[in-house]
């Protein structure tokens, strides 16, 4: 049974591990495609698919799931002008955001919208790409999106991206990882996100300028001595109703653990 419903994942791990290609516009349908093979697989029962399902969304909609994905799947014309694709809130939602986040330009953003409906419609060059949808999304709206020049260009930079951009950049995906352990106070968790998000964003910058990671394979991880399992509770000095802080906002040595202002005692952050 586990077989079963790992071979579908599998296949999903290796269109991502496709560095050299993009496959924006193809993952948001592969993992739905993935679950349903699982459900045929065991024999459409519920009680047997069902929880594997669960697992694959908690793990895709909490940790992987991107804007982009839902975006390259409505704009991805083999799926899109297909009898059995279907938008719903998810991918329009996703659309929506990429469009706002990448045209910032409110008349940009018009003139997308204005321009969806022509790609709907199959209207102009749209309707000629018809009989060529085997081609790759990007080169397919290079060759017959020319009659929507914003929209061509908003789809070209949606779908020439990859999925594996933790494996690509070199950035250590542990560090994403800790990030879900259970077990930090409010504000260990912000601190921890600030690091990660530093990391991340340095690394980025360092891979541009073509410089060498200054983090190696046998680099000491800066989250080693996080303590996870046993974080102190935040609490309000006067021990009243529990109230969150920002740890930007806090003393933490007159927060944490409850301690008066004239005991500073020793910080919980190193």
């Amino acid at each position: 049974m586990a077989v079963k419903a790992t071979i579908p994942l599998v296949r999903v791990i290796e269109l991502i591990a496709k560095n050299s290609e993009p496959q924006v516009g193809f993952i948001y349908e592969t993992m739905d495609q993935a679950k349903e093979t699982i459900k045929e697989e065991l024999d459409d029962k519920e009680s047997i698919y069902l929880p594997f399902w669960k697992a694959i969304d908690d793990i895709w909609d909490g940790s992987l799931h991107s804007p982009l994905h839902a975006a390259g799947y409505f704009l991805n014309p083999k799926y899109f002008y297909t009898n059995d694709f279907y938008a719903d809130s998810e991918v329009l939602n996703g659309l929506l955001c990429c469009i706002v986040r990448l045209a910032e330009d409110p008349r940009l953003q018009g003139v997308i919208n204005s321009q969806i409906e022509e790609y709907r419609g199959a209207k102009g060059p749209f309707g000629l790409g018809l009989a060529h949808l085997q081609s790759s999304p990007g080169s397919w709206w290079l060759d017959y999106g020319h009659g929507c020049p914003q929209l061509q260009h908003f789809a070209i930079r949606i779908l020439s991206q990859t999925c594996s951009g933790a494996a690509g950049y070199n950035l250590k995906r542990s560090l994403a990882e800790k990030l879900l352990n259970k077990g930090r106070n409010p504000i260990e968790q912000e601190r921890l996100a600030a690091m990660v998000f530093a990391h991340c964003n340095l690394q980025l910058q360092n891979f541009n300028q073509g410089i060498a990671s200054y983090l190696g394979t046998a680099a000491i991880d800066p989250m080693d001595d996080w303590v996870v399992d046993k974080a102190a509770p935040v609490v309000s000095r006067s021990n009243e109703e529990e109230k969150e802080f920002t740890w930007k906002e806090l003393d933490c040595g007159n927060i944490i653990g409850g301690r008066g202002e004239g005991d500073p005692g020793p910080s919980n952050f190193h």
